[in-house]
């Protein structure tokens, strides 16, 4: 599983670097209500890109979110 900075976040967007942070303590915080357990300052690969739709996760992907997350 991988997670992605802020920087990498910033590219994928288009944006700054601190607009990326504040989507990624949106992300997080949104995993947390879920009941998963999340890195500060980084967020899970998959579910940032379901969540914006760089990618249509298939069962093996939302396997591997819950297994990891």
């Amino acid at each position: 599983m991988k997670f992605l900075n802020a920087k990498e976040v910033a590219g994928l967007m288009g944006i700054s670097v601190s607009g990326a942070y504040d989507i990624i303590r949106k992300l997080n915080a949104e995993l947390v209500q879920k009941g998963y357990r999340v890195k500060s300052g980084k967020v899970n690969e998959l579910y940032f890109k379901k969540v914006y739709g760089f990618t249509d996760l298939g069962e093996e992907e939302h396997h591997e979110l819950r297994a990891n997350a």
